[in-house]
């Protein structure tokens, strides 16, 4: 509830506690620690704190390849969590490696097609792009884009994917009209939402920076 109302510090102690209460209770390397530390790494990232959200990611990521195998598609979601804040470390060759990897677990896990597999594709697409391969985040972003708003019900993250697609197709001079559209409608999906000041800040720069031919 608290990272939904955009109340990330105390988020952070909240899957703190959560961590620590099911280290003390459960067995080492149970898979329900890492969801704790998966959260908890989503929630430092949130505060801007790569360094300790790397820690809980790469936790969490040991303690799912020691319970569930190095080759399970059930690590498709603690590789997209690592990827997303490698990325955001601009460790963009390792976040690379991740995402590329958590699309293919995704899509053997649950389709290619699942909703679950737009984050990967998502967090990819938007490593491409802070790498300049724009060709490579046009594609990805596309499909992205049509899973989730078929079938995504978290708003911020159908804006999270509409603005990168936006970024995408700028870029590359593709339907510059309906990439200002998209960003628009990313930017009013944000200012509907708790704790998105940070992301709508970012839209609209963006957008003030771009004319429309």
């Amino acid at each position: 509830m608290s990272m939904r109302e955009g109340q990330y510090a105390r988020a952070v102690s909240e899957f703190e506690l959560a961590r620590d209460l099911k280290e003390r209770a459960l067995p080492p390397n149970h898979p329900d620690i890492a969801i704790s530390l998966r959260s908890l790494a989503i929630a430092h990232l949130e505060m801007g704190e790569g360094v300790q959200a790397l820690q809980a990611a790469q936790k969490a990521l040991a303690i799912d390849r020691a319970a569930y195998g190095s080759t399970s598609p059930h690590l498709w979601d603690p590789l997209d969590v690592r990827g997303e804040v490698f990325e955001f470390l601009h460790r963009h060759v390792e976040a690379e490696d991740d995402l590329r990897s958590s699309v293919d677990m995704a899509s053997a896990f649950v389709g290619a097609d699942h909703m679950w597999t737009a984050y990967p594709l998502t967090a990819l697409g938007k490593t491409f792009l802070a790498q300049g391969k724009y060709r490579e985040a046009l594609s990805v972003l596309e499909k992205a884009h049509q899973i989730r708003e078929r079938s995504e019900p978290s708003p911020d993250n159908i804006a999270e994917t509409r603005f990168a697609l936006a970024r995408a197709r700028w870029a590359l001079n593709r339907d510059r009209p309906g990439a200002l559209a998209l960003a628009i409608a990313a930017r009013d999906a944000y200012r509907k939402l708790p704790g998105q000041e940070k992301r709508i800040a970012e839209i609209e720069v963006w957008l003030a920076n771009r004319v429309e031919p």
